[in-house]
C-alpha cells in the first residue's frame, strides 16, 4: 500500500497490456482519484 505522503507522477504515461500488470499498489480515495484523473487529463491534452 502506498503511504499517504507518496505521489503519483503522470507526466510520463505509457500504454501497456493489462496482462503485464500485477497487483494494485494503491487504492486512492475518491478525492485523490479525482485529482489523479484530472492530472492525467491535463497531461494527455484531454482537459
Amino acid at each position: 500500500m502506498v503511504n499517504r505522503g507518496d505521489v503519483c507522477w503522470v507526466d510520463n504515461v505509457r500504454t501497456v497490456s493489462q496482462s503485464v500488470l500485477g497487483e494494485p499498489i494503491a487504492n486512492p480515495s475518491g478525492k485523490r482519484m479525482h485529482d489523479v484523473c484530472r492530472a492525467l487529463a491535463i497531461a494527455t491534452g484531454c482537459d
